[in-house]
């Protein structure tokens, strides 16, 4: 099994003449040419191995090995050394009445490994050493349980067996190095759904044949020798043709200690991940990687040769052996020689992610050479940047010993193998002692000498195996990119609490927008919460609202209330992604009770249902409430239901026969860019009301809580859709999102309701956010199907339908109550420090044209917009004037009275 698998390396060339020369010949039980080829094999397959300095492993091994993979056939991972990696998950499954369980078992490696250090969930770190994590905002012990399985369990995990069903006692998964997760659900912690979680862990444990111990290590000689010997994974190679004194050699040369700056390390460790879906080969190159070695086979053993300037063997070479002129290239292909070397490794100083390790180069060398002539070198098994730099310099001093020779030598040469050090004496090129390196040997037939023993070797010297200190550059670890990620939002700051004997309190609070004059400003803003909590023995949420505005209004429940009623207030940023800052809180308040730092209200209540009530109605509330009407006075109309819950504010100035104003409408864009049209449940959630589903293989699903239009090996017989109504020829955007896709595609389209001619169709094939543009009808159809061939398994979510966004204002109403003709006036002032640039003030009224409401009151309205394109705040104050005539009976005659009234307010235009 050995050598045929190591044959394949070999890709040797041989010319085979007299072929009845062999029949006599017997090896290791051939006879013939069989007994040829395997002498040959055995003395030439490490010709491969070593010819090109050493096998370097491709950084495909090194890719994706701290991440998760969902599938059931997955590959079993070998770990030697201390790493970071990912796992499969083998189960998954939830549990609770409302599912706040999720709960996986995630395989980390096939075989039993030392322990775990360290648990990582995405880029937050969460236990350590035996102890959840807790950073003074997050005690994971709050939010997960993890159980961890080193391998050498002999049953299952009792805690998943009583809490999930699917898992039983059976589930033991044997040699399995596996961890529970259980995960508790919590918005506000796993917004973005479930975590990766990765693993720091020591792994396989390995005989050591200097004391036959077997323990944890991370000698790469030792790993090798395990990989050999591994009958599950590696080469299942017998103990007893594998040569024994050359992993212990190589074990000391790894364990020996170099100078560092700073102190000493050992010369080679090995730390890695090898995967079992991997040719062997590849898995053997990363492990001889991380000590620039070799393995040979030579005389029906195995060798594993470590990086070492060895002691020549004590026979030299000279010319009573050599059969024929020596053939000497005293200068390599420039392709095989560097004098630069880089490339990446696993660094243990950056969390065990890929990084580069500093360049090594030679300045005497480049100039000898007239340019760079780098080598990429991959240290899959390397997470020590000096120690990677190390290997760097070696290996490119190895590659400048220039001369090569080869040789032909009688049987005298069986007794050197491949990779010994030999002297060798030839008078006819001065060489005394000269010093090489085998690195390929081979027996081969010659018709007028018998048998000769062919040799390659490399020159070799001792000062390329050197190393100091200062050899190393400093390794400068990555900062972390500052890439927002909405996990943390700026607080509210500077709470202000007014009350009043009418039933009403008011918070206002400063900001967290950079129109606020926040700094640092929260750059998402999406809105705020409110939680009004009510005092029974403990905090009891009461209310919870939203506003997008930096004050909130409450409504005590009712008249007829308890005088030690109270109530407590928290306000929070939210950002676009539902996180949350921390909350900004109040002390408790009683419905009767005024504390000396609150503020009477400036602003009188009344309330109704009213949508928007006329000047009579107004009036009335205001004599109900028992306010006096006078000019000036200041009213804040609360809309509420049935129920008697806060619907909106508006407010008014009450003026007797003057003018009034008041504002009647405000545009605020969204904070997506655009206004949304009205899509069902676009998000799939239970009952999943508003879909149709034509065919079975189309289904609602769910994982931990986030619900999903499921398409399983579906076709484009299959299809999900959904009605809409809308205006004609408006330009808009289907949006959705493609959470998972294993094969297939989505083809998403809108169909004219009426006439089902299509308007706009498109294939995705990849994962993430999408969006399809067309231009609407009055009723239109929205369809999700499958591919053709039936072959689409997806998961589709976030179906939403948007519109252009709109420009930001605001516009006020001026009033007077007069049949009379109304001269009206304007003039505008921009606010201190804030620019009015970007923005229109579109105003009616004020050219002559009377206009009039159905009530007959003279009015003018005026507007100050700013372009949706325009981001930014703008502010503007308007004063208003109006003059008009009246005639009045004073004294019994007849009186023309010239009146006037002047109103000023401030208008203000936010575009996100």
């Amino acid at each position: 099994m050995a050598v045929a698998a190591f044959t394949a390396l070999a890709q040797t060339v041989m010319t085979i003449a007299g072929g009845t020369a062999f029949s006599a010949m017997t090896f290791l039980g051939a006879t013939g040419f069989q007994a040829y080829l395997a002498m040959t094999a055995t003395y030439a397959v490490l010709g491969a191995v070593s010819r090109e300095l050493f096998a370097q492993p491709s950084l495909d091994t090194m890719n994706g090995i701290n991440y998760n993979v969902r599938d059931p056939a997955a590959t079993r991972k070998i770990i030697y050394g201390k790493c970071r990696v990912g796992g499969a998950i083998v189960f998954f499954n939830t549990s609770d009445t409302n599912n706040n369980y999720l709960h996986l078992v995630i395989a980390v490696a096939g075989h039993e490994i030392e322990s775990y250090e360290e648990v990582y969930f995405g880029d937050t770190k969460v236990w350590e050493n035996g102890s959840y994590v807790n950073d003074g905002t997050t005690d994971w012990e709050d939010h997960c349980l993890l159980s961890f399985h080193k391998g050498d369990q002999t049953t299952a995990d009792s805690t998943l067996v009583d809490a999930a069903t699917g898992f039983t006692n059976d589930h033991k998964l044997l040699g399995t190095a596996y961890v529970y997760v259980r995960l508790d659900y919590n918005a506000e912690v796993y917004v973005s759904g479930v975590p990766n979680v990765s693993f720091v862990v020591k792994g396989k444990k390995v005989l050591d044949p200097r004391d036959s111990t077997t323990a944890y290590s991370n000698n790469p000689a030792l790993i090798a020798y395990d990989y050999l010997l591994d009958t599950q994974y590696g080469l299942g190679e017998s103990a007893a043709n594998i040569n024994t004194a050359s992993v212990i050699a190589s074990a000391n040369i790894c364990d020996a200690t170099v100078a560092i700056t700073g102190g000493t390390q050992k010369a080679f460790e090995c730390d890695g991940v090898l995967d079992s879906g991997t040719n062997i080969k590849v898995n053997l190159e990363s492990i001889l990687s991380s000590m620039i070695g070799t393995v040979s086979y030579y005389n029906g053993k195995f060798s594993i040769i470590a990086h070492n300037h060895y002691t020549p063997v004590a026979s030299a070479i000279d010319t009573s052996m050599i059969v024929s002129p020596i053939q000497v290239s005293t200068k390599r292909s420039r392709k095989s020689q560097h004098n630069t070397v880089k490339g990446q490794f696993i660094s243990e100083e950056n969390d065990y992610v890929v990084a580069d390790y500093p360049i090594q180069k030679n300045a005497s060398y480049i100039t000898q050479d007239g340019q760079e002539m780098p080598l990429n070198l991959t240290l899959a098994m390397t997470t020590n940047n000096v120690r990677a730099q190390r290997i760097a310099k070696l290996v490119m001093e190895k590659s400048r010993q220039q001369m090569t020779i080869s040789l032909e030598l009688n049987l005298s040469g069986l007794k050197y193998a491949v990779g010994d050090n030999v002297k060798i004496n030839y008078e006819r090129f001065s060489w005394t002692n000269k010093e090489f390196e085998i690195t390929s040997l081979q027996l081969l037939p010659d018709p007028e000498r018998g048998l000769i023993v062919a040799i390659q070797a490399v020159e070799n010297n001792a000062s390329a195996y050197d190393w100091v200190a200062g050899d190393a550059s400093a390794f400068v670890v990555a900062p972390q990119v500052d890439v927002y990620k909405g996990t943390t939002v700026i607080a509210p700051t500077d709470l202000n609490l007014y009350a009043d004997s009418d039933g009403f309190a008011k918070i206002t609070w400063k900001g967290v927008k950079e129109s606020d004059g926040a700094s640092p400003y929260e750059p998402y803003f999406s809105h705020y919460e409110i939680t009004v909590y009510k005092y029974e023995g403990a905090d009891v949420v009461a209310q919870i609202d939203n506003t997008f505005i930096t004050e909130y209004v409450y409504q005590w429940l009712g008249g007829r209330i308890r005088s030690d009623m109270r109530r407590k207030f928290e306000v929070r940023a939210v950002n676009v992604r539902g996180y949350k800052s921390q909350p900004l809180a109040s002390v408790y308040i009683h419905r009767d009770t005024m504390f000396p730092d609150i503020q009477e209200n400036q602003y009188k209540k009344v309330f109704a249902t009213y949508a928007e009530p006329t000047e009579d109605q107004l009036t009335a509330l205001i004599i109900e409430a028992g306010y006096t009407l006078e000019d000036g006075l200041e009213i804040s109309y609360i809309r509420v239901d049935n129920a008697g819950l806060v619907i909106d504010t508006q407010e008014y100035i009450y003026e007797s026969s003057l003018m009034t104003v008041q504002p009647i409408e405000t545009l605020q864009p969204t904070s997506g860019g655009a206004d949304s049209i009205a899509v069902t449940n676009g998000e799939f959630n239970p009952p999943y009301d508003g879909w149709n589903i034509q065919g079975s293989s189309i289904t609602f699903g769910s994982l931990f809580f986030n619900y999903f239009l499921l398409f399983t090996n579906s076709g484009g017989d299959n299809f999900a859709y959904q009605f809409i109504d809308d205006a004609d020829n408006q330009e808009r955007q289907l949006n959705f999102d493609i959470l998972n896709i294993t094969s297939g595609l989505i083809r998403a389209r809108v169909l004219d309701a009426t006439t089902a001619s299509p308007i706009a169709t498109s294939d995705f094939t990849g994962t993430g956010s999408h969006s399809l543009t067309f231009t609407s009808v009055s009723n239109y159809v929205i369809v999700f199907y499958g591919d053709g061939v039936n072959d689409t398994n997806a998961e589709l979510d976030n179906v939403t339908i948007t519109a252009p966004q709109t420009d930001a204002g605001q516009k006020y109403r001026f009033e007077i109550d007069t049949d009379s003709e109304v001269t009206w006036a304007f003039s505008t002032s921009a606010s201190t420090g804030i620019p009015s640039a970007g923005v229109t003030t579109p105003n009616a009224g004020f050219t002559g044209t009377n206009l009039r409401l159905p009530n007959g009151r003279a009015y003018v309205e005026y507007s100050l917009l700013r372009n949706k394109a325009n981001t930014g705040f703008s502010q503007q104050t308007v004063k208003v004037t109006a003059e008009w005539s009246e005639n009045e009976i004073i004294d019994g005659q007849s009186t023309t009275l010239i009146k006037s009234a002047e109103r000023s307010v401030i208008l203000k235009a936010e575009v996100l």
